[in-house]
Formats: C-alpha cells, sequence, structure tokens
C-alpha cells in the first residue's frame, strides 16, 4: 500500500470578520476571497497526514496571540490523491470558532481552501480549540484537528499559583504592565479571592488578596480593568489557588439540637490523599468563649473511613447546667460554637461550626 501525503498549509491575519459556522453538508464554495489586506501573516504550518492511515487527530501550535484580537486562519490542503477530493463539511467545537469553506473540491495538485476564525479573548494563558473535516470522499473519512497555542496580553503576573493556610491570610501578588497603561479596578472572576489592595507604577503593579478557598485547589481568574490610549479595556489573567489545609468538614455547619442538655453530631471529613489522618490519635474538643468550652464536652466519638480520602464522625455533647442555658434569653445569644478536629500535636485539622436550638426554643 502507497503513503499518500497531504499537505496543509496554513497563514494567519488578524482582524476577519464575517465567517459563518459550516455545520452540516456543505455546497461547493467557488469565492476566491483571501484574507484582508494588511494583517500580520505568520511562517505557513504544515501538516502531513497519510490518507490511508488516516489518524484520529492532528496537532496544531499556533504560538502566541494577541488577546482581544480576533485572529483569522487560512488553511490549503492539498490533494495528491489521482481523483478529486471533496470536503463534505467542518465542524467547530463551538461558537468561538467560525469556519468559511472557499474550495470544497479538489482535483489532482489543487488546494481544498477554509479560513477558521477565532473569537476574541480576554483570558490570557494557554488555550486550545478544535475543528473536524469531513470528507465526502473517500470513504467518507474525518480528521480533527487541534488548535493550541497562548493568548498574551499588556499585563501578566510574576507568579499565578497562591498557596492559602487554614486561616485567611492577605497575599501578594505581583505583575508587569506597559507605561502607558493605567489600572484602574481589579476583581475576582469567581469570587474565590477578596481583592483588599492595589496599586501600581510604570512598569509594575502590586494586588493583595485574600483567598476564600477553604481547601484544595481551585483556579479563578483577576479581572483587571484598565485604561490604554484613552480607550477602557480589560483582561482576565488565571490563577490558581491551593490551600494548605489537611481537612475539612462537609458542610463546615450544622446545627444541633439539645434534648435534656444532650445533642448528637455527625459529619464527614474529607482529607488531602496526601495527608493520612491517624485516627485513634485524633481529638475533638470544643472551641468557643470561656463559658461555652466550661459548659459542653465531646464523649463517645466514633470514626468510620468511607473511603481513602473521606471519613464519618459521629459524636456525643454533653452541657451542665448554668445560669446561661436555663435562661431562654441567653440561651438564644450564645447559638453558635465550633467543634475541632486536633491532630497528635495539638494543630487543628479541621473546624466545624455548630448553630444551637435549646429545647426553650423550640
Amino acid at each position: 500500500m502507497s503513503v499518500i501525503l497531504w499537505n496543509a498549509r496554513a497563514s494567519h491575519v488578524l482582524g476577519q470578520d464575517g465567517l459563518t459556522d459550516i455545520t452540516g453538508d456543505s455546497e461547493t464554495k467557488t469565492s476566491t476571497t483571501q484574507p484582508e489586506a494588511g494583517g500580520t501573516i505568520q511562517k505557513p504550518l504544515c501538516i502531513n497526514v497519510q490518507l490511508d492511515h488516516l489518524p484520529d487527530r492532528e496537532h496544531i501550535n499556533l504560538g502566541n496571540l494577541p488577546y482581544d484580537q480576533s485572529p483569522t486562519f487560512t488553511f490549503h490542503l492539498e490533494n495528491t490523491l489521482p481523483q478529486e477530493v471533496v470536503m463534505q463539511a467542518l465542524h467547530t467545537d463551538c461558537g468561538c470558532s467560525k469556519a468559511k469553506i472557499i474550495h470544497s473540491a479538489a482535483k489532482t495538485g489543487e488546494d481544498l481552501i477554509w479560513h477558521l476564525n477565532l473569537a476574541p479573548s480576554q483570558r490570557v494563558g494557554r488555550f486550545a480549540r478544535k475543528f473536524k473535516i469531513e470528507f465526502a470522499n473517500p470513504e467518507k473519512q474525518t480528521l480533527e484537528v487541534v488548535l493550541s497555542g497562548k493568548v498574551i496580553a499588556p499585563l501578566s503576573l510574576d507568579r499565578s499559583t497562591i498557596h492559602c493556610g487554614p486561616a485567611r491570610k492577605v497575599e501578594t501578588i505581583r505583575g508587569d504592565k506597559r507605561p502607558e497603561i493605567q489600572i484602574v479596578d481589579c476583581q475576582s472572576v469567581r469570587g474565590l479571592v477578596n481583592v483588599v489592595g492595589m496599586r501600581s507604577d510604570d512598569t509594575k503593579f502590586t494586588i493583595e488578596i485574600e483567598p476564600n478557598l477553604s481547601f484544595g485547589k481551585s483556579t479563578d481568574h483577576l479581572r483587571l480593568e484598565f485604561i490604554e490610549n484613552q480607550s477602557s479595556r480589560s483582561v482576565d489573567l488565571p490563577i490558581e489557588i491551593i490551600c494548605q489545609q489537611k481537612a475539612h468538614f462537609l458542610p463546615s455547619v450544622q446545627i444541633i439540637n439539645w434534648i435534656d442538655d444532650e445533642s448528637f453530631v455527625r459529619s464527614r471529613i474529607i482529607h488531602h490523599p496526601n495527608h493520612s489522618l491517624p485516627l485513634k490519635e485524633l481529638a475533638v474538643a470544643i472551641r468557643g468563649d470561656f463559658e461555652s468550652q466550661q459548659n459542653i464536652t465531646v464523649s463517645e466519638v466514633r470514626w468510620n473511613r468511607i473511603s481513602p480520602v473521606l471519613l464519618e464522625m459521629e459524636a456525643k455533647l454533653f452541657r451542665s447546667e448554668t445560669a446561661s442555658n436555663s435562661d431562654p434569653i441567653k440561651a438564644r445569644k450564645e447559638n453558635s460554637i465550633l467543634m475541632t478536629v486536633q491532630g497528635p500535636t495539638g494543630e487543628s485539622i479541621c473546624v466545624l461550626s455548630l448553630i444551637q436550638h435549646s429545647q426553650q426554643e423550640q
């Protein structure tokens, strides 16, 4: 079996608009429309595929692309077969990519031609887009192409990973900017951090954030509003927040009911797989004001391991007869206490907030 190569060449221009999705059978396009003149042409990209062993997927690295612009790529696919080849359809993976077929049929030595337009992105960092080509002949084959690259912006962070502890500690992030840019505001897109301060000079800026994440890790974006060339613009800079807390109650708040000065707590704890919890060495205690600590005790704690990272805790609470819990008014005021799980050295592993409902309130 002979090896037949198809060569695809792609060029890139900025500012091409008016492209439409091709989502079904397409008619033959005979237009010779070319990308707008004056755009920035990249070095042609090539794909070499064997038609008799067509791969499921091909990857193309587009390199660095400016943010907030709409790049258009022109692809040429040369037909090296002895018969005409027809491109039946071209599918994109989402509405942020639009395709327009220019030449859907190619005889031997001719090119199939299509444009692919990417919507402008405010989010910097790496990206991936996909499109799939369906050929009417031979044998109705398909080829999926993955376009990857990196969106760059006039603002950048020195570091995008923030490590935080169990307490809300203010972290500082620094970045670079162009002198003509004036930063006016910064907010968290998903709300995983609170922006508590911001300042900048000609080429540097500093953002002070307070992470809200209580366990595990997650991603967010800092949306910076700025003025450049008297025009208001915005850009989303990605960050990753990693909480160093070993474990967390699910959920972190529980309502308890007192009946004859006794209550029962059942809750689950998720812990990081890299931090094993020695169940026999864990201590459960009540934390709060002095009167609450003296008034409530924990007994009969039982642990049940549900999975390698999930534990179930059952515990009984007792409270002594004092003036505070015998007085309905005071009982309503002291309605929240904290149950803590401590490790072998006394370190706090996780905290459960308990909302009390006394018998007098029912």
